[in-house]
C-alpha cells in the first residue's frame, strides 16, 4: 500500500467547508525513486506493539506503541477496542459500523443528493473554524477501498490532531480506525508531535488486515442447525422437569466468600404482580423463576438484587422484572437503583406481498403470514432513564428465564456446539450466545470432586467464558469464570448461614408496575 503523506496535504489543502469526496481525485502515484512512509522500501518502524485482532470484529490492526488497551465486553456497538497513553496523550479508536442499508464509500459522481459514508464522517470530524478538515483523501488501504481523513482542532486549549482510516468491507460494513493527539505548536510541518503522530499513522494503517470470517459463518450455521433441532424438543413437560423449587448458592471470588444467591423455580402464569382488573391469566401457564443475591465486595458496598423471569409454555411471550439496590458501609441512606423491566412477544402479522399477474401484465396484492418477534426493555435509575430497547428477535432467541435453565435442556451425554441469541442487561443488547458441551471429566468444586460435564458459555464470539458443570444426570454444581476469578458453588441453607447469619433467603418481592424510585 502506498500512503500520502500527510505533511505534503496539509500544505495544498485548505478546505472552507466540508468536500464531497465525489470532488476529490485520488493522490497520485508518486515517482518509483521517492521513499515514502508506507512503502515496502521506506525506512519501517517496528516501534508497533502487538497486533489487536478481533475475530468477530473481523479485523487486525497494531497500536501505537505503550497504549492501555480498553475492549467493551463481548465487542458490543461500534467500537470494538481503545488503546489510550495517558503520558503521551492520545487514544486510538477501532470501530466496526455496521449499517442496515448499504451505503457507498463516497457519493457516485453522478448523484446529486446524498453523501456516501466517508462524506458523513468528514462532516463529524472535529473542526472548530473553517480550513481546519486538513485531509480527505479517497485510496485503497490494504487492498480494500478506503479514505484518510485529518482534522486539526482545540479541546481544553490544546491543539489536537485527530487522523481517520476508513476501509470498507462492503457497502454495509466499514471499518474506522481513529487515531487522536496533541500538538505543541501551530505548524504541522515544523512540529515534532504532528510528525510523529503522522508517521505512526501510517505505519498503523499498513498494518491493518480484514480477516476471512467465511468459517465464523459456516461454524454459527452448524451451530444454529444443532440449536433449533433441540429447542423444537423444548415441550412444556420438558421445561417443567428441569425445574427446581430451591437452590441455594454460594459466591466466591479469589477463593473468598462475597454472597450469596437463594433461586426459586416454578410452573406459574405471570410475574407475581397484581391482576389488572378484569385480567386473568389462569391458562397462561409457563416457566416463573425467581432470584434473590447479595454481594459485598472488597470495598464494603452492598449490592442486593432481584430477578423475576417467566416465560409462556409455548415461548410464544415472556416478561422480566431486575432491579438492584447498591449501598455503601456505614451509609445505609446513601445508596444507587436501577431496575429494567422488559417483554418479547412471538406472534404471526399479516404482511401485503406484491406478486405479479400470470398474465404478466400488472401487479396483485396478496396476504402473507410473517413470523414477528420483538423485545422491549424498559430501563430506569436513581439518576437516570436509558433510552428504551427495541429489539427484532432471531427465532433462535432465548427468554430470561430460559438463559437461566439452559445447561440443565442440554443434551449431555455427546459433546455439542450451540449458538442462542439472548439479551444481556449489562450491556443492554441483543447477543449472540456460544455454548459448547464438552465430554465429562474430574473437576473440583469447594474441595469436592465429581464427575461432571463442562457447559462452557460466553456472550459474543470473544466474550468471557463461564463454565457450568453439571452432573452427568443435569444436576448443577457449580460455575467458574477464570477472567474474574468468580465461582458459584451449589450448596444448601445450613451451609450458607455458617457463613452468613442474617442471610435473607426469601422469595424476591413481588412486581409492582406502578413503582417508580
Amino acid at each position: 500500500m502506498k500512503l500520502r503523506p500527510l505533511v505534503a496535504t496539509v500544505a495544498i489543502a485548505a478546505f472552507a467547508a466540508v468536500p464531497a469526496f465525489a470532488q476529490v481525485a485520488p493522490p497520485a502515484a508518486p515517482s518509483p525513486d521517492t521513499v515514502l512512509p508506507g512503502r515496502p522500501d521506506a525506512p519501517r518502524s517496528d516501534a508497533l506493539d502487538p497486533a489487536f485482532v478481533s475475530t468477530t470484529g473481523g479485523i487486525s490492526v497494531r497500536p501505537p506503541p505503550g497504549g492501555k488497551m480498553q475492549r467493551r465486553a463481548g465487542g458490543t456497538g461500534d467500537e470494538l477496542v481503545r488503546f489510550i497513553d495517558e503520558k503521551n496523550n492520545w487514544t486510538m479508536i477501532v470501530s466496526r459500523v455496521l449499517l442496515s442499508e448499504p451505503v457507498p464509500l463516497a457519493t457516485p459522481p453522478e448523484r446529486s443528493k446524498g453523501s456516501g459514508f466517508a462524506d458523513t464522517m468528514a462532516a463529524q470530524m472535529p473542526s472548530e473554524t473553517p480550513g481546519k478538515l486538513i485531509r480527505t483523501d479517497l485510496q485503497p488501504i490494504n487492498g480494500y477501498d478506503g479514505a484518510l481523513l485529518a482534522s486539526r482542532f482545540n479541546e481544553k486549549g490544546i491543539g489536537r490532531l485527530m487522523q481517520q482510516a476508513i476501509v470498507r468491507r462492503t457497502d454495509k460494513s466499514y471499518y474506522v480506525i481513529t487515531y487522536n493527539t496533541a500538538l505543541t505548536q501551530d505548524d504541522l510541518e515544523t512540529d515534532p508531535a504532528a510528525q510523529k503522530a503522522m508517521e505512526t499513522f501510517v505505519t498503523v494503517v499498513d498494518s491493518i488486515t480484514l480477516l476471512d470470517q467465511q468459517n465464523i459463518a459456516d461454524d454459527q450455521n452448524e451451530r444454529l442447525i444443532r440449536s433449533r433441532a433441540i429447542m423444537v424438543n423444548w415441550t412444556p413437560d420438558k421445561l417443567h422437569s428441569v425445574l427446581v423449587p430451591e437452590q441455594y448458592l454460594r459466591l466466591l471470588k479469589d477463593g473468598r466468600d462475597i454472597g450469596y444467591t437463594y433461586i426459586v423455580e416454578e410452573a406459574a402464569a405471570d410475574l407475581p404482580r397484581k391482576l389488572k382488573k378484569g385480567e386473568d391469566k389462569s391458562k397462561n401457564i409457563g416457566v416463573r423463576v425467581g432470584v434473590r443475591s447479595r454481594t459485598v465486595p472488597m470495598d464494603g458496598t452492598a449490592v442486593d438484587a432481584e430477578s423475576w423471569m417467566w416465560v409462556q409454555d409455548n415461548r410464544k411471550t415472556e416478561v422480566f422484572h431486575n432491579q438492584l439496590v447498591s449501598t455503601e458501609r456505614g451509609k445505609e441512606r446513601e445508596f444507587t437503583y436501577a431496575m429494567d423491566a422488559g417483554m418479547s412477544v412471538r406472534q404471526d402479522r399479516i404482511v401485503p406481498v406484491r406478486v405479479q399477474d400470470p398474465t404478466g401484465v400488472g401487479q396483485t396484492i396478496e396476504k402473507e403470514l410473517d413470523d414477528e418477534y420483538t423485545l422491549k426493555v424498559v430501563s430506569t435509575s436513581k439518576s437516570q432513564s436509558l433510552p428504551p430497547v427495541d429489539r427484532n428477535l432471531p427465532p433462535y432467541y432465548l427468554p430470561q428465564a430460559l438463559v437461566h435453565l439452559m445447561p440443565r435442556l442440554l443434551p449431555l451425554k455427546e459433546p455439542r456446539t450451540y449458538l442462542f441469541a439472548s439479551y444481556v442487561p449489562e450491556t443492554r443488547q441483543v447477543m449472540t450466545r456460544y455454548v459448547d458441551v464438552k465430554p465429562i471429566a474430574q473437576v473440583t468444586l469447594g474441595g469436592k470432586t465429581y464427575s461432571a460435564v463442562p457447559v462452557d458459555e460466553r456472550a459474543g464470539l470473544e466474550g468471557s467464558i463461564t463454565t457450568h458443570y453439571l452432573s452427568p444426570d443435569g444436576s448443577y454444581l457449580g460455575s467458574i469464570n477464570q477472567d474474574n476469578n468468580i465461582t458459584i458453588l451449589a450448596t444448601d441453607e445450613k451451609s450458607l448461614r455458617a457463613i452468613w447469619k442474617d442471610a435473607k433467603f426469601e422469595r424476591p418481592s413481588e412486581v409492582d408496575d406502578e413503582t417508580k424510585k
